[in-house]
């Protein structure tokens, strides 16, 4: 029926539920890796870097990654 009212539209393929989990799976994982970044440039600004132009925040980013995967 979809597809008669909206004949130009393609239905996404459907996705097994393995391919769901996989995908899920993956989705978590990044969340959780920005949430470790977000926490180590909280503690990167405690620490007292300034963060006064761009040039510093990606400072405090490259930094806070750079932390984030060595403790891995």
């Amino acid at each position: 029926m979809t597809e008669e009212l909206y004949p130009k539209f393609k239905q996404p393929p459907l996705k097994t539920l393995e391919e769901q989990k996989q995908e899920l799976e993956e989705s978590m994982m990044s969340s959780r890796h920005q949430e470790y970044v977000r926490k180590e440039m909280d503690k990167i600004r405690a620490e007292g870097w300034k963060e006064e132009c761009t040039t510093d925040t990606h400072k405090i980013i490259r930094e806070a990654e750079r932390r984030v995967k060595d403790g891995c």
